[in-house]
């Protein structure tokens, strides 16, 4: 008796699921496991999931953004590339590529920058500059 040998059959990239054609390629940031990325994108229907949280209303999509994976970027642009992140934009990335497709949200790039940029706490009071001198320098000289 011959033992056969079986080769191990390379996984599809993660932008492929089995039996869907070929999506366009990941998009960074990407947090969570490679795979993950084509199952948030899919759940969402292709689809930015922000309702608000980049500061825009969306009111022409009904409150959530309607920008599509692969679809045109405008002119210029190239075709839109949707993310795979936190829907909390302050969650720091050591701890976000830890996080499993059912913690991610699928992201537009302009949404996802206008959320992070929103989310930042606001900056301290500057102190503005001493106008006196520290030391009474006359006499000296």
């Amino acid at each position: 008796m011959t033992q056969q040998q079986t080769t191990a059959t390379p996984s599809p990239p993660a932008s492929v699921l089995p039996g869907e054609p070929e999506r366009a390629p990941l998009a960074a940031p990407i947090f969570g496991d490679a795979g993950g990325w084509a199952v948030v994108v899919k759940r969402a229907g292709d689809c930015c999931q922000c309702t608000g949280q980049c500061g825009a209303t969306h009111r022409k999509s009904e409150g959530r953004c309607d920008a599509r994976h692969g679809a045109y970027g405008g002119k210029g642009h190239p075709p839109i590339r949707l993310e795979a992140a936190p829907e909390d934009p302050t969650i720091p990335e050591h701890a976000a590529a830890r996080m499993t497709p059912d913690q991610l949200m699928a992201w537009c790039a302009p949404c996802r920058s206008g959320a992070a940029k929103k989310a930042k706490p606001p900056q301290g009071k500057k102190i503005p500059a001493q106008s006196e001198a520290l030391f009474d320098m006359e006499g000296l000289g």
